[in-house]
Protein backbone atom coordinates (compact mmCIF):
# COMPACT_ATOMS: atom_id res chain seq x y z
CA UNK A 1 0.00 0.00 0.00
CA UNK A 2 1.11 3.53 -0.74
CA UNK A 3 2.31 4.98 2.57
CA UNK A 4 2.16 8.72 1.92
CA UNK A 5 -1.38 9.32 0.80
CA UNK A 6 -2.59 12.70 -0.37
CA UNK A 7 -6.12 13.35 0.87
CA UNK A 8 -8.10 16.46 0.04
CA UNK A 9 -10.89 17.28 2.49
CA UNK A 10 -13.61 19.71 1.42
CA UNK A 11 -15.91 20.66 4.25
CA UNK A 12 -16.01 22.06 7.76
CA UNK A 13 -12.54 23.45 8.50
CA UNK A 14 -12.64 22.42 12.20
CA UNK A 15 -13.48 18.83 11.29
CA UNK A 16 -10.74 18.98 8.66
CA UNK A 17 -8.21 20.09 11.26
CA UNK A 18 -9.16 17.21 13.54
CA UNK A 19 -8.70 14.83 10.61
CA UNK A 20 -5.26 16.33 10.00
CA UNK A 21 -4.09 15.57 13.53
CA UNK A 22 -5.52 12.07 13.30
CA UNK A 23 -3.90 11.22 9.97
CA UNK A 24 -0.50 12.88 10.20
CA UNK A 25 0.98 9.98 12.16
CA UNK A 26 0.08 7.73 9.23
CA UNK A 27 2.28 9.85 6.98
CA UNK A 28 -0.72 11.19 5.09
CA UNK A 29 -0.86 14.71 3.71
CA UNK A 30 -4.28 16.29 4.21
CA UNK A 31 -5.18 19.36 2.17
CA UNK A 32 -7.89 21.69 3.46
CA UNK A 33 -9.07 24.09 0.74
CA UNK A 34 -11.07 27.17 1.70
CA UNK A 35 -13.58 26.88 -1.15
CA UNK A 36 -14.53 24.82 -4.20
CA UNK A 37 -12.26 26.79 -6.54
CA UNK A 38 -9.22 26.19 -4.33
CA UNK A 39 -10.23 22.53 -3.94
CA UNK A 40 -10.33 22.04 -7.71
CA UNK A 41 -6.96 23.78 -8.08
CA UNK A 42 -5.46 21.54 -5.38
CA UNK A 43 -6.88 18.50 -7.14
CA UNK A 44 -4.95 19.41 -10.28
CA UNK A 45 -1.80 20.48 -8.42
CA UNK A 46 -1.50 17.68 -5.84
CA UNK A 47 -3.45 14.87 -7.59
CA UNK A 48 -4.87 13.51 -4.33
CA UNK A 49 -5.40 9.79 -3.89
CA UNK A 50 -8.81 10.48 -2.36
CA UNK A 51 -11.07 13.53 -2.15
CA UNK A 52 -13.43 13.65 0.83
CA UNK A 53 -16.44 15.91 0.33
CA UNK A 54 -18.40 16.68 3.49
CA UNK A 55 -21.81 17.80 2.27
CA UNK A 56 -23.07 19.01 5.66
CA UNK A 57 -21.67 22.52 5.67
CA UNK A 58 -22.51 23.76 2.17
CA UNK A 59 -24.45 21.15 0.16
CA UNK A 60 -24.56 23.27 -3.01
CA UNK A 61 -20.79 23.82 -2.99
CA UNK A 62 -20.23 20.14 -2.21
CA UNK A 63 -22.30 19.07 -5.19
CA UNK A 64 -20.52 21.60 -7.43
CA UNK A 65 -17.18 20.16 -6.36
CA UNK A 66 -18.44 16.62 -6.95
CA UNK A 67 -19.76 17.55 -10.38
CA UNK A 68 -16.45 19.07 -11.49
CA UNK A 69 -14.41 16.15 -10.17
CA UNK A 70 -16.59 13.69 -12.08
CA UNK A 71 -16.00 15.68 -15.27
CA UNK A 72 -12.23 15.77 -14.83
CA UNK A 73 -9.96 13.48 -16.79
CA UNK A 74 -8.63 11.99 -13.56
CA UNK A 75 -10.45 9.05 -12.04
CA UNK A 76 -10.27 10.63 -8.63
CA UNK A 77 -11.55 8.49 -5.80
CA UNK A 78 -14.28 10.43 -4.05
CA UNK A 79 -15.72 9.86 -0.59
CA UNK A 80 -18.87 11.85 0.05
CA UNK A 81 -20.16 12.31 3.58
CA UNK A 82 -23.92 12.59 3.22
CA UNK A 83 -27.12 11.20 4.66
CA UNK A 84 -28.66 11.22 1.16
CA UNK A 85 -26.63 8.63 -0.79
CA UNK A 86 -29.11 8.55 -3.66
CA UNK A 87 -27.97 12.08 -4.63
CA UNK A 88 -24.39 10.99 -5.16
CA UNK A 89 -24.18 7.37 -6.26
CA UNK A 90 -24.91 6.03 -9.67
CA UNK A 91 -23.72 3.15 -11.80
CA UNK A 92 -21.73 5.65 -13.87
CA UNK A 93 -19.56 6.59 -10.90
CA UNK A 94 -17.73 3.48 -9.70
CA UNK A 95 -15.02 5.59 -8.05
CA UNK A 96 -17.47 7.26 -5.65
CA UNK A 97 -18.38 6.01 -2.21
CA UNK A 98 -20.95 7.63 0.09
CA UNK A 99 -20.71 7.38 3.87
CA UNK A 100 -23.05 8.79 6.53
CA UNK A 101 -22.35 12.32 7.76
CA UNK A 102 -21.68 10.97 11.25
CA UNK A 103 -18.77 8.78 10.06
CA UNK A 104 -15.93 9.13 12.57
CA UNK A 105 -12.29 9.78 11.66
CA UNK A 106 -11.18 6.20 12.37
CA UNK A 107 -13.82 4.68 10.11
CA UNK A 108 -13.03 7.23 7.42
CA UNK A 109 -9.35 6.27 7.58
CA UNK A 110 -10.19 2.57 7.24
CA UNK A 111 -12.38 3.23 4.21
CA UNK A 112 -9.61 5.27 2.58
CA UNK A 113 -7.13 2.47 3.21
CA UNK A 114 -9.53 -0.09 1.74
CA UNK A 115 -10.05 2.07 -1.33
CA UNK A 116 -6.31 2.29 -1.94
CA UNK A 117 -5.11 -1.11 -0.75
CA UNK A 118 -7.82 -3.37 -2.09
CA UNK A 119 -8.57 -1.40 -5.23
CA UNK A 120 -12.27 -1.19 -4.48
CA UNK A 121 -12.51 1.80 -6.75
CA UNK A 122 -11.15 2.36 -10.23
CA UNK A 123 -7.87 4.18 -10.69
CA UNK A 124 -5.78 1.85 -8.53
Amino acid sequence: MKQNLNVLYMGDIDKGRSLTSGYKWRGWQLYLPADAFEALAMTVLYVPDVVVIDSALRPTVAFEMYYHLRLSTFETRILVLSDKPQQWNSEQTPHVRVLPLATDCTTLAHVIIDMIEFGQLSGT
